[in-house]
């Protein structure tokens, strides 16, 4: 069984399906001799800055010291405004002008989780920046995000960004760009008009709304959580969206009818939600669904059996191109907290030994 991975940023994956092979698509960037401190040794192009984060969340979720010198490497990519671009290969000068038709220049996906990861290691002030920026590229016309800010605004990258800012501190400004990234999200939301097992999750985008497995796991943690994840104080009362004569027969709460969707795409799935991008399963989505699913404590029974799955495919989805894929033992280590599991020995793989022979 192959396992497709979602770790290139969602919002980029779904970006990139459509403009790679076009003279828009970014060129690959070698690594260069700053890259001490950077985990990975795959090409950082397009997810540098994300899987950096990742790891460092990671790490210390599972109370394992971050090495300076990977927080030294996310620090040193920041852009002078606060936000981050997927990977810079000179950090000397400025960052690339955000370019929402070739999808280059700062975004929000990289800066989100570069964002939760400073937090996680008391980096606050660089933290706050990349809050304060994500603030910013927040639209003002349907209070979601975009991946580029002058973009269209999107699932993935409102979830990532509403997760960033769910961490910090509580402010005014911070509960208003919750608020209304969260009617966003709602507008996205599938209900009477598909399939039962469908009702609650959301598309990538609207018009027309067709189901993102992705979008609504990255969605759903957004709603509920930041990174590393820690219990939620969003209420989850209710479940999924009944109907009636093609109508819902009460209001939804959102983070509940988006889990309870999220649940049934699970079970029929054999535990594994699918890719967006293909008919393998996704490692990636499906672990972001059980960390918004454990911050609920929500579907315990269900979060094991997802568990179960991920260990299975724990050292394949671990490995890109023969070396440790540094964002998903990241990926894991973040379950593995959630879930009290073994970091030393998930599905038979040292998650902390392998994240650390990736440091460069």
């Amino acid at each position: 069984m192959k396992f497709f991975t979602s770790l290139v940023v969602g919002s980029l994956a779904a970006a990139l399906a459509v403009s790679f092979g076009s003279s828009a698509a970014a060129a690959p960037s070698l690594p260069t001799a700053e890259d001490t401190g950077l985990y990975g040794s795959q090409d950082p192009t397009y997810d540098g800055a994300f899987r950096e984060g990742l790891a460092i969340a990671g790490l210390v979720a599972v109370d394992r010291k971050v090495p300076k010198s990977a927080v030294s490497w996310l620090l040193a990519q920041q852009c002078s405004d606060g936000s981050f671009q997927p990977y810079r290969t000179d950090t000397t000068g400025e960052c690339d002008t955000a370019d929402p038709e070739t999808f280059t220049g700062p975004d929000t996906n990289s800066t989100a989780m570069a964002a939760m990861a400073l937090r996680a290691t008391g980096e606050s002030q660089a933290s706050k920046a990349a809050v304060a920026w994500l603030r910013d590229a927040q639209s003002d016309s349907d209070g979601g995000f975009p991946f580029i800010e002058g973009g269209d605004s999107d699932a993935n990258s409102t979830g990532l960004a509403l997760s960033a800012i769910r961490g910090a501190r509580a402010s005014n400004k911070n509960q208003d760009a919750l608020k209304r990234g969260g009617k966003y999200l709602k507008t996205l939301m599938l209900r009477c008009s598909v399939p039962k097992a469908q009702r609650g999750l959301l598309s990538y985008q609207g018009d027309p709304k067709v189901l993102n497995e992705l979008a609504s796991a990255q969605g759903a943690l957004g709603l509920l959580t930041s990174l590393p994840s820690s219990p939620s104080s969003v209420s989850t009362k209710g479940g999924a969206i009944k109907c009636s004569g093609g109508k819902s027969t009460k209001k939804p709460v959102v983070p509940a009818a988006v889990l309870a969707g999220l649940k049934k795409q699970l079970k029929k799935n054999n535990w594994l939600l699918p890719s967006s991008f293909g008919s393998d399963p996704d490692s990636s989505a499906s672990a972001y669904a059980l960390l918004a699913m454990t911050s609920a404590d929500r579907y315990g029974k269900q979060v094991k059996k997802v568990l179960k799955e991920l260990k299975k495919g724990a050292a394949t989805f671990t490995q890109t191109e023969g070396a440790p894929n540094a964002g998903a033992l990241g990926t894991l280590l973040l379950v593995s907290a959630a879930t009290n599991s073994n970091p030393r020995s998930f599905g038979g793989v040292d998650l902390v030994s392998e994240l650390k022979s990736s440091l460069q």
